[in-house]
């Protein structure tokens, strides 16, 4: 049933692209569940409308007012006057689920956190609006990006053919495949070692790395790998696991042939576990890998005095991409090797829906709702995407030069400045991912072609990904799957018990505080009270209504 809402609203929009809204001016259908699709809101154009605006502070930007250069920006060409309701980026989810709970909420959400479940409760509670005929009549830019990306309007499209919130989507190649390890390839060659193909030869590299001296400096003070815990797939678990059996951190439901499953109650992640445990226990596996943060790791891995981290799991960006030739150019990535029963197995995050970001809520006037969609219509647009990542042009991003090549060593469509790499610290965007940045777009920005330089980095990512295409998996489960409204939070709940069992057994067999042999039947034996069973059924049937 899902798939013929989807298919009909997709129609829609086409036939709405193809006639432009001058041809819809007669249109007198809702925009949402709010109001009417008059035309006095929009005729209205010298008035300047308040948007209530609730999103992150993010820690690189000093200030969302005036001297915010995208503020500044999107109010003068929308002709909007935004009021932020600020919150840290690790208390999203908390204080937006108190002020929907309050009823004391915001017009709009801009950086929310909507998963399916949330977009399913507030969306049939009539808190947050659908936005299907606003974005059939306002939303252009959008309504091609479901074109160009058909995976988005499934991810978006609730069981009951509303859109409640928008989700940023960016084409990351670098990104599809961000569970990596990296190696230090000066200390393979300096012990004159190849590059671990298998298990075994990733087990006897780190030994070496451990216990031959390898920094030159007399002491045992180098780290075999190490890895970090609350960053972007930071913990060695996952990464290790894939010689055994596939394991991804975003999700531990798997596909076998079409039929959802899990992989972490069977021998094979047993296998995985006695194989991590072995290197933890010989300390060629930091423990630190388990309890540190990002920062903990960075700082290993930028320790002064000389280099001691062999390896690490992690997106990107260890050690710190400072300069030219710098400390990070000697980590290349590292292939996954093949375990003892030929499994050769890398996570992959493409094609997936990331939670919704943008909503209205109940609250919005149809003023507020136009411009909103507007907004983030202009984020959807090619020159939008920019704007929203780097801050407007000419401030944020440019013209490339004459010459220049983007990531992918074709011509650049733009140059662009980060704006974590910014030294001024201006406020020159809002630090959000809502935005369609299409694979084309992302490779488009220009690069420098030279790898071992700091302007090449994103290149060197591009090359290095290229190494881990070949172990994809066959079949991947999607993020992104909707639930009978009535079920919906009682399986979230499910699924976060047996996220949070898996992960804290894992933890507790690798570190030794359970013995393998001795508590895996009982491990086993305790799916059973998590509601394992109904939660596979539930997706197993979600998966069949949406996605084959």
């Amino acid at each position: 049933m899902k798939k013929l809402v989807v298919l009909l609203f997709a129609i829609i929009l086409i036939l709405t692209a193809c006639t432009g809204p001058d041809s819809n001016t007669g249109n007198t259908g809702n925009a949402g569940n709010t109001g009417n699709k008059g035309n006095s809101a929009a005729e209205d154009k010298n008035k300047t409308v308040t948007l209530p605006v609730f999103t992150k502070q993010s820690a690189v930007i000093s200030t969302y007012g005036e001297d915010n250069d995208l503020t500044k920006f999107i109010q003068d060409k929308f002709n909007v006057k935004m009021e932020w309701t600020l919150v840290s980026e690790d208390a999203i989810l908390e204080k937006q689920n108190v002020l929907l709970a309050s009823g004391n909420y915001p017009a709009l959400f801009f950086g929310g956190q909507f998963n399916q479940n949330d977009q399913i409760k507030y969306g049939k509670s009539e808190i947050l609006i659908p936005l299907n005929d606003l974005i059939a009549e306002y939303g252009p830019n959008i309504s091609k990006a479901f074109e160009s990306s058909p995976y988005l309007l499934k991810g978006v499209t609730a069981p009951d053919g509303n859109i409640y919130s928008l989700p940023g989507l960016e084409e990351c190649y670098h990104c599809d495949y961000a569970q990596k390890m990296y190696i230090n390839k000066e200390w393979l060659q300096k012990l004159n070692l190849p590059m671990p193909t298998t298990t075994d030869e990733l087990y006897n590299t780190l030994k070496a790395f451990k216990e031959k001296d390898p920094n030159g400096n007399g002491k045992k003070d180098e780290i075999a790998l190490t890895g970090a815990t609350n960053w972007w797939h930071g913990e060695p678990t996952y990464y290790l696991m894939n010689s055994f059996t596939y394991a991804s951190d975003a999700n531990f439901l798997a596909l076998n042939n079409g039929k959802v499953d899990i992989n972490a109650d069977k021998s094979e992640w047993k296998e995985g576990l006695t194989f991590i445990r072995k290197l933890y226990a010989e300390g060629l596996l930091d423990p630190q890998a388990y309890t540190q943060n990002f920062d903990g790791m960075l700082k290993v891995a930028d320790n002064p005095d000389t280099v001691i981290m062999g390896a690490y799991t992690g997106g990107c960006c260890v050690p710190s991409i400072d300069q030219d030739g710098g400390r990070w150019s000697q980590y290349e990535v590292l292939p996954p090797v093949k375990g003892p029963n030929g499994v050769q197995l890398v996570g992959f995050f493409g094609g997936n829906v990331e939670d919704g970001q943008f909503a209205i809520t109940d609250k919005a006037t149809k003023e507020q709702q136009i411009k909103a969609i507007q907004i983030v219509d202009h984020f959807y647009s090619q020159e939008g995407s920019l704007d929203a990542m780097y801050g407007p042009k000419d401030i944020g991003w440019w013209d490339p030069k004459e010459g220049a090549l983007g990531i992918d060593g074709n011509p650049a469509l733009y140059e662009a400045l980060e704006v974590y790499s910014r030294e001024d610290k201006q406020p020159v965007t809002w630090d959000i991912n809502l935005k369609y940045t299409p694979a084309v777009v992302f490779n488009g920005r220009a690069q420098g072609q030279d790898m071992t330089k700091t302007d090449g980095y994103e290149k060197f990512l591009a090359v290095q990904t290229d190494k881990l295409v070949p172990y994809k998996p066959a079949e991947i489960f999607p993020q992104a799957i909707w639930f009978n409204p009535d079920d919906a939070q009682k399986l979230a709940q499910i699924k976060t018990d047996i996220t949070n069992y898996i992960n804290t057994n894992a933890v507790q067999f690798i570190s030794g505080q359970k013995d393998l042999d001795k508590e895996w039947d009982a491990y086993v034996k305790g799916f059973d009270g998590l509601g394992l069973e109904e939660f596979i059924k539930a997706n197993q049937q979600a998966y069949d209504e949406q996605y084959k």
